[in-house]
């Protein structure tokens, strides 16, 4: 390309990108963003989120979880140590014969 394409291209880039530049001080307010949700067809509900935790005990809850094993790095997911059972097989199918006819039995 040649200099006057460049210009060409950098000077529609900065006019379009002026365009659809909104002025400042021109944001909507909440309750106008909320309308034009709602008259676009956006159902979804307008949720303010107020956290009931501080950064602190999120932080210290954090360091506990690491303490413990149960933030995954990388690739490197926590094991959870499995919790034995207090039934035997033949215990479980007897408590589930009753509900056979209720499970998924295939196509």
């Amino acid at each position: 390309m040649n200099a006057k394409h460049i210009f060409a291209a950098i000077a529609l880039t900065v006019t379009a990108a002026s365009a659809l530049a909104q002025p400042p001080g021109t944001a909507p307010t909440r309750a106008a963003a909320d309308k034009a949700n709602m008259s676009a067809g956006n159902n979804y509900p307008v949720i303010v989120f107020q956290s009931g935790t501080t950064r602190a005990e999120v932080t210290a809850e954090l360091q506990r979880a690491r303490e413990r094993g149960l933030v995954a790095v990388g690739n490197r997911y926590p094991v959870l140590p499995a919790v034995p059972g207090s039934k035997t097989r033949s215990e479980v199918q007897q408590d589930m014969a009753p509900h056979d006819d209720d499970l998924y039995a295939g196509a």
